[in-house]
């Protein structure tokens, strides 16, 4: 399936520790983050409990706590922490010539 690259910012925009708001379209909003380790993630930006914007949320270990309600999600997998069931959806990412993109499907970048 073709993917579509969406540039997200200069490698150097995004501080360890802290989260970036990228409007994807209307209603789609993707949360990328730097861990303190250095490690990039994205993932959708609104919580499944209440649609708080996760990027505005700390950043604990590998997951990010929703600023709202302290729900935490794994950056890697996407699911809650705490307890079984709500999760968000991961995107991979990466790095070419010192700008983060985030990696969308064809097919979610028209939904």
């Amino acid at each position: 399936m073709p993917t579509t690259r969406l540039r997200v910012c200069a490698e150097s925009e995004l501080a360890a520790g802290t989260g970036r708001r990228v409007l994807v379209q209307p209603g789609w909003e993707i949360g990328v983050f730097r861990t303190r380790e250095g490690a990039l993630h994205a993932i959708d930006n609104a919580c499944p409990h209440a649609g708080a914007p996760l990027h505005n949320g700390p950043i604990v270990g590998g997951d990010v706590v929703c600023p709202l309600h302290l729900w935490s999600f794994s950056l890697t997998t996407g699911k809650c922490t705490l307890f079984e069931g709500p999760e968000v959806e991961v995107y991979p990412i990466e790095v070419d010539a010192g700008y983060i993109y985030v990696l969308l499907e064809e097919e979610d970048a028209d939904e």
